[in-house]
């Protein structure tokens, strides 16, 4: 398993507004590869709302992130793009206030990275 190519970082605050949130998914599908290539992305920011429309091959949602300043809504895209795959999810591998750890995988692969990833006071990896 050669999951630094299956785990993306996403700061959860943006460095610019409006959050160019087409850009910022299409970095992640980028970031992980080929599953994900069919998936199309596009954002909008207007009257100080956020829209997005994902479309898949057999399914498209439009979705409406909060706007709290720059604070990027990660669990409603993580939840979204969820929608419209077909075998493998978008998983958060580590939640944390100012990033998340972004797992794009089964939901075994995770817990057995996570086994891997436990703190060396917990005892040995386990193997």
């Amino acid at each position: 398993l050669h999951y630094n190519s299956q785990v993306v970082t996403l700061d959860r605050w943006a460095t610019s507004k409006p959050i160019e949130y087409d850009f910022l998914l299409n970095g992640i599908k980028n970031k992980i590869g080929k599953d994900m290539s069919n998936l199309i992305f596009k954002s909008e920011f207007n009257n100080n709302k956020y829209s997005i429309i994902m479309i898949g091959k057999d399914k498209a949602l439009f979705v409406h992130p909060q706007n709290n300043n720059q604070e990027i809504d990660a669990e409603l895209l993580i939840q979204a793009v969820n929608e419209i795959l077909k075998d493998k999810k978008l998983l958060v591998l580590k939640d944390d206030p100012d990033f998340i750890e972004i797992f794009y995988g089964s939901q075994l692969e995770l817990n057995k990275i996570k086994g891997l990833l436990q703190p060396e006071e917990q005892g040995d990896l386990q193997i």
